[in-house]
């Protein structure tokens, strides 16, 4: 869901961090190319929320830094925001690149790694033993 399109408004409350929208933004989104778009109109009410807990930062950067940000899931940034750190991903965008699905599969690992699912811990763990057992 939506809680606001480059401006959120931050705070705390219960030692959580929580994204806000401005009131007079609540709902729109720029697309370039498009121009302003309502998400609850294109998308239903469930597409947005006016506030949420914010767990998890995205920063997108440029595909040409794609050698530099972690490939493997395996590091875990964060980034301090009102005095709480919060995790961090870098993910590299690009012409042709699915970046709302990138952006939804990186939230969805991040909430399986809170579940106590961390596919790339399995996936170094498989790998570890793989390499062991192949070199006796």
């Amino acid at each position: 869901s939506l809680v606001a399109d480059d401006y959120v408004k931050t705070s705390i409350s219960d030692d959580q961090l929580i994204g806000r929208c401005k009131k007079d933004y609540m709902g729109f989104m720029e697309v370039r190319g498009i121009g302003i778009v309502n998400i609850v109109n294109l998308y239903g009410a469930r597409a947005f929320v006016p506030e949420c807990p914010i767990n998890l930062i995205v920063e997108l950067r440029p595909y040409e830094d794609l050698n530099q940000v972690d490939r493997l899931g395996m590091q875990q940034k964060t980034q301090e925001v009102l005095g709480i750190d919060v995790p961090m991903l870098e993910i590299p965008i690009a012409p042709g690149r699915d970046t709302a699905r990138l952006v939804d599969v990186a939230a969805m690992d991040f909430h399986l790694k809170n579940l106590g699912l961390d596919m790339a811990g399995k996936f170094r763990h498989k790998l570890h033993d793989n390499l062991r057992d192949n070199s006796n």
